[in-house]
């Protein structure tokens, strides 16, 4: 049998792992003292976000005081994530961030490779259920996300994230994880088929290339890591996530989730006193009520469904899949996820703020 160690380390001392205070307070600084915003349905939400922030900071503040500032999960995040709407919606912000998008996604799967490689040689008899590499891969696959909607051509940037994503679905099987995993095959299968100026033939040839190749890294998974690759095909049998819904709901009414519990919210799961939960759209609204995940929910919706309309899916094409990707993490797909401010987070948070600009604004067709 193998056993199971958490090799987490706090996200603080991990490299884009959280905002230190400092930096939130002069960001909301900035947010205050700049007051020219498009009126789009983003920056709306993104003052209702700061707003409720407030407000529940208010109400937290005499219990809570400054740990309202640096622990996961408090209204200041709130009040952070709108401003980092606000700051997506200034284009010149969101220029910088286009142009370290790959270095920065092959910079963290490397470092994940680094403590995936450095835990097996290590601690070859433990399974990973947690640590820096798993932060750094999710950080990598949303960077990859949004660099490959990014109008850029080249042979070797083709080759580069092909290569990368197929290293990302490998991690995720060294890693045990079965959601990032499946995120890696999902973005990978999506840029596979993205080169709409390939003929239908050459369309063919790269179905069997594709299917060819991920034969290929099954087998050499199976040969070299089989304990892993059984680990992860053994856990899609597996149902981890019903019983925490049924032992919520049991315990949770609806009044409680609309109105939401402050910082306090707790409920019993498997006989512990529990504030987590794997579903970021139920922990927040725990926490701070419908209200308070609605503005944040709100602007992906809008982006996503200005795709489907002809006349917008140009301008907002790159964000589609990323995003798709994100919802799917607050809902249950991924492990060690939850909305803070780390890299990922703050990326896509300023692509939201990015792209709806882009969807709302009149162009003539």
């Amino acid at each position: 049998a193998v056993d199971e160690a958490d090799f987490s380390v706090p996200q603080s001392q991990q490299l884009g792992g959280q905002l230190p205070e400092v930096a939130c307070i002069l960001l909301l600084i900035w947010v205050i003292r700049e007051n020219r915003y498009s009126r789009t349905l983003t920056i709306y939400c993104a003052f209702a976000l700061l707003g409720i922030g407030l407000i529940w900071s208010v109400i937290s503040f005499p219990q809570y005081g400054r740990t309202l500032f640096y622990e996961n999960g408090t209204p200041i995040y709130l009040m952070e994530f709108g401003a980092f709407f606000l700051l997506g919606e200034k284009d010149e912000y969101w220029s910088i961030v286009e142009k370290w998008l790959l270095r920065l996604a092959v910079l963290y799967l490397v470092l994940s490779i680094y403590y995936t490689v450095d835990i097996l040689v290590r601690f070859p008899l433990y399974r990973m259920a947690g640590g820096p590499m798993m932060q750094y891969l999710y950080f990598a696959l949303f960077l990859f996300a949004f660099e490959i909607g990014q109008p850029k051509g080249g042979k070797k940037r083709q080759v580069l994230i092909m290569v990368s994503l197929t290293a990302c679905v490998v991690l995720g099987v060294l890693t045990t994880s079965r959601s990032w995993m499946i995120q890696a095959l999902f973005l990978m299968v999506c840029y596979y088929f993205s080169f709409s100026e390939l003929s239908t033939k050459q369309k063919i040839i790269r179905i069997i290339i594709g299917i060819a190749a991920l034969l290929i890294v099954y087998n050499v998974l199976i040969r070299f890591f089989g304990d892993s690759t059984a680990f992860v095909l053994k856990r899609f049998e597996e149902d981890t996530r019903t019983s925490q819904y049924e032992q919520f709901f049991n315990q949770v009414d609806l009044k409680s989730i609309i109105l939401g519990g402050g910082m306090n919210a707790r409920y019993n799961f498997n006989g512990q006193s529990y504030a987590y939960f794997d579903n970021q759209f139920l922990y927040w609204a725990f926490r701070f009520g419908i209200v308070a995940i609605v503005p944040y929910v709100l602007p992906f919706i809008y982006v996503m469904f200005s795709w489907l309309k002809k006349s917008r899916r140009h301008r907002v094409k790159g964000a589609f899949v990323p995003l798709l990707m994100w919802l799917a993490a607050m809902g249950g797909l991924s492990i060690y996820f939850n909305l803070t401010l780390d890299i990922a987070n703050m990326v896509v948070l300023m692509a939201v703020g990015h792209y709806s600009k882009l969807a709302t604004v009149r162009v003539s067709e």
